[in-house]
């Protein structure tokens, strides 16, 4: 397959947003979700599919929905089977909005080609951030969006964003050839300290600084048990501490929480269930017994071998499934 290549560094682009932050603040919750509910309009539904999309397909690296730790490189893919006009808008977890497509002559993309958009890497806030695409046979301008900026990727402010998401879902709902487009969701988490775990101050910056109108994914914990076991071995009591010296600090102590188990695949389903509500149990309780939590503050539930995140048989996937997630309970 050709492909072609067309890649921006972050640091303009955080430059950039850092410059509208200095003289407007954080554009925050209620903003972001008054941008998000209008682009959401521009998506695709399984009533809907927009079969005139001329088959745009958009992923962000491998494509396998996992979350970004700080740091991690992030990649945008884009394929279509026939020849699209781009228009592409970013919306990042404290509700900035960045015009990556159309640049200001126009974005095409070749049908059967692969447009490949190198974001730099995960950076904060932490949070769901969102890249809405449409594809149209005509170029959407960035004047038809009412966007007046020649930066190559455009910041936008909060009347510009919501303004701008507006007259893009507009022509969209028009039904010419713009037709409903796509979502790429990533969630951005905190970097681990090591191999092993979080820092405590990045748990607590996961669950009270990122954009509290979002819906956090579950902090995936590097706790991981021996096969068939419930035991807290001395690792994994290590890993724990980080967790609990973050939820007795006095920005988490009032939130409550829960502690998902999950195991791998051996074993029959039922066995499973109640292992991975053993090994919820089993972190629950030293988590309690040793930094004094309230009890009522951590729900254990075991989800068994139902929601891996890998797939395989290999060594390295089922040490993987085998883990405690957690979760902060609205």
């Amino acid at each position: 397959m050709k492909k072609s290549s067309n890649r921006f560094s972050v640091t303009v682009i955080l430059i950039a947003i850092a410059c509208v932050f200095s003289v407007a603040g954080t554009a925050g919750a209620a903003s972001r979700d008054e941008v998000l509910e209008v682009l959401q309009g521009i998506v695709a539904t399984a009533d809907d599919p927009g079969s005139a999309n001329s088959g745009l397909k958009v992923w962000a690296n491998e494509g396998d929905n996992l979350p970004l730790e700080e740091g991690s490189p992030i990649a945008f893919h884009f394929q279509s089977q026939e020849d699209v006009h781009l228009t592409a808008m970013y919306l990042d977890a404290d509700g900035q909005l960045v015009l990556l497509y159309p640049a200001p002559n126009g974005t095409m993309l070749n049908g059967n080609e692969q447009l490949d958009l190198e974001a730099g890497g995960a950076t904060t806030p932490y949070g769901l951030e969102s890249l809405f695409v449409v594809g149209s046979k005509t170029p959407i301008t960035r004047e038809a969006l009412g966007i007046d900026s020649q930066d190559a990727y455009a910041v936008l402010s909060h009347d510009e964003a919501v303004a701008a998401a507006q007259k893009l879902r507009d022509i969209v709902a028009q039904g010419g050839d713009a037709a409903p487009g796509a979502r790429v969701d990533l969630h951005i988490i905190p970097a681990r300290s090591s191999a092993n775990g979080y820092t405590r101050g990045g748990i607590v910056q996961y669950f009270t600084e990122a954009t509290r109108s979002v819906h956090r994914p579950k902090l995936e914990l590097e706790i991981n048990f021996q096969t068939g076991s419930s035991d807290l071995a001395g690792d994994v009591r290590n890993d724990l501490d980080v967790v609990g010296q973050a939820l007795v600090d006095e920005r988490l102590a009032e939130k409550r929480f829960r502690l998902i188990g999950h195991t791998d695949h051996r074993g029959d389903e039922d066995y499973n269930m109640k292992l991975s509500e053993s090994r919820a149990e089993s972190a629950r309780q030293y988590l309690i017994e040793k930094y004094e939590i309230d009890p009522d503050r951590i729900d254990p539930i075991g989800l068994g071998e139902s929601s891996p995140v890998m797939s395989g048989t290999d060594a390295n996937t089922m040490r993987r499934n085998r883990r405690v997630e957690l979760e902060l309970v609205r």
